[in-house]
């Protein structure tokens, strides 16, 4: 089983994650058990970088700040219009201008409480890691699968189909702009 395999959760799992995310402002009953059926190796949470982007400016810098050599990474995003999407990065993010390779990293889609997982098919171009100025982001840079702008939270979008794909319907390409209102990043861990 890899770490992200789906299995059914036992009620003292959903308890455990309850406690985990208790500090979430995006996750809540109803969507926590979809997430995290996803992710039944998922041991340990901290949250590392909360913020309101309706209340709050903020910048790449402090993405960069608080998620920097932090390990693996869960990344949530809510947008405007009630959307979640997120991505796991399974190594630490750095402030260079570089891609890293991976098969392990992903992106989700929580709609209406119905999950959909995107797995990575072009693992060199999985995870863009950015100079300590710009955002991160998932796939390929200017048709990035997932780029959350922490400078301009509104300019943020999915292109979903790039470099992450859905294994049933690889070839349908999701493209949207991301309101993003919340964003939450958690270091987790993995037994």
């Amino acid at each position: 089983m890899k770490r992200y395999d789906f299995r059914p959760l036992r009620m003292d799992e959903l308890d455990r994650f309850e406690t985990m995310f208790e500090y979430s402002k995006i996750l809540d009953k109803n969507s926590l058990p979809n997430i995290v059926s996803y992710l039944p190796k998922l041991r340990m949470s901290s949250l590392l970088f909360q913020v309101d982007t309706t209340q709050e400016k903020i910048s790449p810098m402090d993405f960069h700040d608080e998620c920097d050599d932090k390990g693996p990474t869960l990344m949530i995003v809510k947008t405007k219009n009630d959307k979640i999407f997120g991505a796991y990065c399974p190594v630490s993010w750095i402030s260079e201008n570089m891609y890293t390779e991976t098969e392990e990293s992903f992106i989700f889609t929580l709609d209406n409480n119905v999950f959909t997982m995107y797995n990575i098919f072009e693992p060199l171009l999985a995870v863009k890691q950015s100079q300590y100025q710009y955002s991160p982001c998932f796939g390929e840079v200017d048709k990035a699968d997932l780029f959350i702008s922490f400078k301009y939270p509104q300019k943020s979008y999915a292109m979903l189909g790039n470099v992450y794909k859905k294994i049933i319907h690889p070839d349908i390409i999701i493209k949207e702009k991301l309101e993003v209102n919340y964003i939450e990043i958690y270091a987790v861990n993995f037994e």
